[in-house]
């Protein structure tokens, strides 16, 4: 059995960073996206932030980086149903669940990304440890 990291932890972070920098699909869906992303869950205190490059993620950190182009945004529960594979992540975001904030018609030329990264996002439900 895979050892569980938890949800939010700086491991977590890392796990998903390197399993976006593999993934064949993603990486090729992200040629040319070159931005930088916070990711908030304020209810749980879980704030990361990274720099995308050309797709690749880089410059991982904790916190929020006030200097970013998109921010995510939501609470704990939507993101955990989203991890989970019980909540769709566009649907999350057209009920507003989860907010999108920046540039939005440069995110949407890398739809494809996107969708490729929830993917990735739910492929991590069974090594995350939800106890957050």
């Amino acid at each position: 059995m895979a050892k569980k990291l938890k949800l939010g932890s700086m491991e977590w972070a890392q796990e998903f960073a390197k399993r976006c920098n593999t993934n064949e699909d993603y990486l090729e869906y992200a040629e040319g996206l070159t931005t930088s992303f916070n990711l908030h869950v304020p209810d749980a205190d879980i704030a990361f932030n990274w720099k995308c490059n050309n797709g690749k993620a880089e410059d991982l950190q904790e916190g929020l980086n006030e200097n970013y182009e998109f921010s995510l945004e939501g609470p704990k529960e939507i993101w955990l149903q989203i991890i989970r594979g019980d909540l769709n992540f566009m649907d999350a975001v057209q009920r507003k669940q989860i907010t999108i904030r920046g540039p939005l018609p440069k995110l949407m030329r890398f739809m494809p990304a996107t969708t490729e990264l929830i993917k990735i996002i739910e492929s991590m439900a069974d090594i995350t440890d939800f106890e957050v």
